[in-house]
């Protein structure tokens, strides 16, 4: 075994126990205090986490025929930096959200938050983006997790992640798309106004002017915010009166 002298830091954990590689050959020991030590994964690079990661891969698939939404999120969570794995899973919550029961468990489960970790982790990659928008855009249409994803940090991730693709229609439909679903909410339509949402979307409609998807999205997004005469009076000074009349719907 290997041993290594670490140190305890207060408030932050050691391990995350789901992430502890299963074979004694992917452990090594740690010495924290005298006489005290615990058996650490070894550092990322060493086959047996690398093979860990490939591995759960691999099963995603199996995972999401089970239905075994907690184990795809876990697995998310753990291999936070690894982009084929949140694309797959990612995917895979998509998939099993159309149905509204796993909608209500990947919310539960923590799911909107580990999907909003990959997308703002991997803000580059837009195939990640592409399945976590739309996983978010289905799992949004739930009066729960709407507001699991707004307190999540769901609304600054939206705009940072359309912000990043700005030359990518579908990206901003799937975000609008999202954000329309979060405004159906009465306590909502105010925080997306204040998080500074009106804006973006009005830029969304004048840069994919040819887009059906967009200009659908956006004039379903614009109309819930309307609702509110406080958004009608942001969206106007925004020019949004203007804007609106290029909304092909």
């Amino acid at each position: 075994m290997l041993r290594v002298k670490t140190q305890v830091t207060a408030n932050k954990p050691l391990v995350h126990a789901s992430c502890v590689p299963a074979r004694a050959s992917d452990l090594a020991e740690a010495e924290v205090l005298p006489g005290l030590t615990l058996k650490l994964p070894l550092p990322s690079g060493v086959p047996g986490v690398a093979g860990e990661a490939e591995a759960f891969k691999a099963q995603i698939e199996t995972l999401k025929t089970q239905r075994d939404v907690g184990a795809i999120i876990s697995g998310m969570k753990c291999h936070a930096p690894h982009g084929a794995i949140q694309k797959r899973g990612c995917a895979a919550l998509w998939s099993l959200a159309k149905e509204k029961p796993v909608k209500t468990a990947i919310g539960q489960a923590d799911g909107c938050s580990a999907i909003l970790t990959a997308v703002q982790t991997h803000s580059a990659d837009l195939d990640v983006l592409d399945q976590g928008l739309g996983a978010l855009w289905s799992l949004a249409s739930d009066a729960e997790n709407k507001k699991r994803i707004v307190q999540a940090g769901g609304l600054q991730a939206l705009l940072s992640v359309m912000h990043a693709a700005a030359q990518d229609a579908f990206i901003h439909e799937k975000g609008l798309g999202i954000l329309w679903n979060l405004g159906v909410d009465p306590d909502l339509k105010a925080e997306i106004a204040n998080a500074g949402a009106i804006p973006p979307i009005l830029e969304s409609v004048h840069s994919f002017s040819t887009h059906t998807g967009v200009q659908e999205q956006a004039a379903g997004v614009i109309m819930v915010l309307a609702a509110r005469p406080e958004n009608r009076s942001k969206i106007a000074k925004e020019g949004g009166v203007h804007t609106c009349t290029y909304v092909s719907v």
